[in-house]
């Protein structure tokens, strides 16, 4: 008896990878058991038994090439079916994309710009691996995608044609630093005499870098939240302002603090109406008066200077 089996169900196109199963039912009655013997492309052949009215199922294996598969009968009298065939087509997997990042190293609120090479007809999967979790940010038909609100993670990206999509791009890190808030410069003294330090200092922030400024000239950059100018003149009397950085990502300048650095005085000299007094005078002494300036006023007992007091006026008594 000439049996025949069904069409073949499971046939058309796939991507790479995908799980394909070729199944027919036998279409004449028939007792006992029905060998089935599958044939492809590159020499595949794969048989096995079932019952007569089996779906004589086939499993490609991965990698399996396209091509017309076909599948004969063979009943227990031993006389094979009609062959039945059904084509596979096996689509082409696209090019592993390369993603591109515009900056790495994001500050704040500010967006990370992504893209990559665009692929004629497909669209584009974007990804982010962060505290081991992947998840797809969106999909897009142009080879771009901007992330309003990125967090630090590696960012991936697929092409998807024709219904394959490719493997995913090689990951690119991304980091986003806070950026610190506007520091406040403050100093041991706004007023210093020549020779003496400005101190400067602000609020220590772990990891943050601090650019010191001097009427908006860049003076120096620490890692510690201070800066000294030793030994200051009249030429270091000014504005300073600093500027705090986590990572690449700078605050915006300090209000500026004024530095006064008091010029040099001259040695004063001491004028007294007479250099002799009797017991019960008082004593007069005076001074070059200067705009500002304060005076202290000494006696020198055994080769040392003792402070009498001090004036906002260039005279003194002594009773």
């Amino acid at each position: 008896m000439l049996f025949r089996s069904s069409a073949i169900n499971g046939g058309g196109a796939f991507c790479p990878g995908d799980a394909i199963t070729l199944a027919a039912a036998n279409s004449t009655a028939i007792e006992g058991e029905i060998t089935f013997v599958w044939t492809g492309p590159n020499n595949f052949r794969q048989s096995g038994t079932s019952t007569a009215g089996g779906d004589y199922a086939l499993t490609l294996p991965e990698g399996s090439a396209g091509g017309a598969y076909t599948l004969v009968l063979t009943g227990p009298a031993g006389c094979p079916s009609q062959p039945k065939s059904v084509d596979v087509i096996i689509k082409s997997k696209p090019t592993t994309p390369v993603l591109v990042v515009a900056d790495p190293n994001l500050c704040g609120s500010e967006s990370a710009a992504l893209s990559t090479s665009a692929v004629s007809g497909a669209s584009y999967e974007w990804y982010i691996t962060a505290n081991g979790n992947t998840n797809r940010l969106g999909i897009t038909s142009q080879p771009n995608f901007e992330v309003t609100a990125p967090v630090s993670g590696n960012y991936t990206v697929k092409v998807v044609a024709e219904g394959c999509s490719s493997d995913g791009s090689s990951a690119v890190a991304v980091a986003v630093s806070s950026t610190p808030a506007q520091p406040v410069i403050t100093a041991m003294n706004t007023s210093v005499c020549p020779g003496s330090g400005i101190e400067l200092s602000t609020s220590a922030i772990a990891g943050a870098t601090y650019e010191w400024f001097f009427n908006g000239t860049s003076i120096g950059k620490t890692e510690a939240a201070t800066f000294t100018v030793t030994e200051a003149n009249t030429g270091d009397a000014g504005n300073y302002t600093v500027i705090v950085s986590n990572g690449d990502c700078p605050s915006v300048p300090s209000a500026p603090l004024n530095i006064l650095v008091n010029g040099q005085l001259p040695q004063p000299t001491i004028i007294a109406p007479a250099n002799s007094l009797c017991a019960g005078q008082t004593l007069e002494l005076s001074t070059q008066a200067y705009s500002g300036a304060s005076y202290e006023w000494f006696v020198i007992q055994n080769g040392n200077p003792v402070s009498l007091g001090t004036t906002n006026g260039p005279s003194f008594q002594i009773t």
